[in-house]
């Protein structure tokens, strides 16, 4: 079985350069290129669960969701995995069931498996667990953590997240300049960052467009789900002074909206216009084609994998960084 040594000899430079290619350490192009061709031909491979031992390092990043299913989460973490797949690292992802409860014991499982970083999609605003991590990794360790689409208050990590607010506000000022006066929205559970968010952008937008907010109007659903939004959408169509334009403020919502369009036979744009989030096959699927806010869903797994790249290998410049990043309106003919 080959070893470094037989890779340094083979490629012709040092066992050092060889040990920093095989920990990510970026190298001269031309140089990396002999240490990997000396990798192939000689068939090497690292055993990762040895080095881990000998290193207390396992290369691997722990992953906590709230649901396999869920577009926007695995969306994420496929880009996550991608990016840190070039620096030699890969992901251990755990789904939490939208539970809290579970959400947490997924946390302290991972860092029992020694896991060099956590990547969390939390199911809650309730991150009050995260304060067991220095318990559970060791004071000292500075263990690194992100946190995407959610608020971790009361802890410091790193954070990527969509800007919600001005996501909504794009939304809720086109269906303004289209002449629309009575618009609804059908956000997620009260308490609930991101419902919270996109429902303060929707105020706000409101307000610049001198338009009084209606409680009638605004439906926060229990649990961000299609019967949310579809009970959302019937109740506000069933109201005496129903509304002309909605916002759905998720994919699930988003469908539930588009199921009671249909069980309405409403016409789109003309009877109701309709926007709503994340997903390019349902907007192409819809007749006519829906108008949504497309999450940058790449930009934050692609990001998150950076910064986690930079905390493992002990960069701490900035830390904690917190970006928001800006959605897109895709306008199509439900508008």
């Amino acid at each position: 079985m080959a070893t470094i040594k037989d890779i340094a000899r083979e490629a012709g430079v040092g066992v050092g350069t060889v040990s920093r290619h095989l920990n990510g350490v970026t190298l001269k192009p031309q140089t990396a290129r002999k240490v990997q061709d000396a990798i192939d031909r000689l068939g090497f491979t690292l055993n990762q669960v040895a080095r881990g031992l000998k290193t207390n390092r396992t290369r691997t990043v722990g992953v906590v969701i709230p649901n396999f299913a869920d577009i926007y989460g695995s969306t994420m973490v496929k880009y996550l995995e991608r990016g840190l797949a070039e620096h030699g690292y890969g992901i251990l992802v755990c789904d939490s069931s939208d539970n809290p409860v579970t959400e947490a014991e997924k946390v302290s499982q991972l860092l029992q498996r020694r896991v060099d970083a956590l990547f969390l999609y939390p199911c809650s605003s309730n991150l009050s667990y995260l304060q067991r991590i220095p318990e559970l990794a060791g004071p000292e360790s500075k263990f690194p953590v992100l946190v995407a689409d959610m608020k971790a208050d009361g802890y410091l990590c790193d954070q990527v997240r969509t800007d919600n607010r001005d996501a909504a506000r794009i939304a809720i000022r086109k269906l303004i300049a289209d002449g629309h006066r009575r618009i609804g929205l059908i956000s997620g559970p009260n308490g609930y960052f991101t419902a919270e968010e996109r429902k303060q952008g929707y105020l706000e937008a409101l307000e610049e467009g001198g338009i009084s907010p209606e409680d009638s109007l605004m439906h926060m659903t229990p649990h961000f789900d299609e019967e949310g939004g579809k009970t959302a959408l019937e109740a506000m169509l069933d109201a005496t002074d129903p509304p002309s334009a909605v916002l759905a403020c998720n994919y699930y919502t988003t469908l539930g909206a588009v199921q009671a369009v249909y069980d309405r036979k409403l016409c789109m744009p003309d009877e109701l216009a309709l926007i709503g989030f994340d997903n390019l096959g349902l907007s192409a699927m819809v007749r006519p084609a829906l108008s949504i806010l497309v999450q940058p869903m790449e930009e934050i797994g692609t990001e998150a994998a950076r910064l986690l790249i930079r905390r493992m290998h002990g960069d701490r410049e900035g830390f904690p960084v917190v970006l928001e990043m800006k959605a897109n309106l895709l306008l199509k003919g439900s508008t």
